[in-house]
């Protein structure tokens, strides 16, 4: 009982000793103290408000909000058996932010109906479109989502729902066809997240002398 007494002691001590540094650590870097928040998100979200955020994120409500929010789905997951002999696997990291660091959308400019979408260009447009669209047989993996019974599915053919437009425009790029435009709602846009998401900056080198066969090997797949 004296030595768990005595690990515990020693346990609380170097957690104090750890939270009292990040707490330095924040209060010196960016005005704000841990004491004063009760979560790691809302953290985050006091770091960004007080040091990063540029110009103020309009908050959609009623109609445009539950709009908006149709087009917004969960991430995508692939069941598979995966066997393979003699081969490179490549996985590819921080997705969501880089994400961040790409144009938002930010106000509400416009919303678009009827004979208003007759010259409609989606190359000029950024914001979230109603429409129904397809995709064809040909199209090897469907990349866009469906809510369907309640359930995310990624269908061929034809269906209907509202997406962000660029993810429209990349769709079109693979293959997908827009069928018809029902509403339009277009968005002012900004780089909201760029210096609170320094993805340059969080770029780890190894040192070269322990990572020159790695670095041999990756130069070889690239030429390859």
């Amino acid at each position: 009982m004296k030595k768990l007494v005595k690990y515990a002691g020693q346990d609380s001590l170097a957690l104090q000793k750890a939270l009292r540094v990040a707490q330095m650590t924040y209060v010196y870097k960016y005005g704000v103290d841990i004491v004063n928040v009760v979560s790691l998100p809302m953290l985050a979200m006091k770091i960004f408000r007080l040091n990063f955020q540029k110009e103020p994120i309009p908050i959609l409500t009623g109609f445009n909000e539950y709009f908006v929010r149709k087009g917004y789905f969960g991430g995508a997951v692939d069941i598979y058996k995966a066997y393979a002999k003699n081969c490179y696997y490549y996985d590819i990291v921080s997705l969501y932010p880089y994400a961040m660091c790409q144009l938002m959308p930010l106000e509400l400019l416009e919303t678009l109906t009827g004979e208003a979408l007759q010259n409609f260009n989606l190359d000029n447009f950024f914001g979230f479109i109603e429409l129904e669209l397809e995709c064809p047989q040909s199209v090897p993996r469907p990349l866009l989502p469906f809510k369907w019974q309640n359930r995310t599915i990624y269908p061929k053919g034809k269906f209907s729902g509202v997406y962000f437009s660029e993810e429209i425009k990349d769709m079109i790029n693979f293959g997908y066809k827009i069928t018809k435009i029902k509403c339009v709602k277009r968005f002012s846009k900004g780089y909201i997240f760029n210096g609170y998401v320094p993805l340059k900056k969080n770029i780890f080198f190894f040192n070269d002398k322990k990572c020159s066969k790695w670095k041999k090997t990756l130069q070889e797949l690239k030429d390859g």
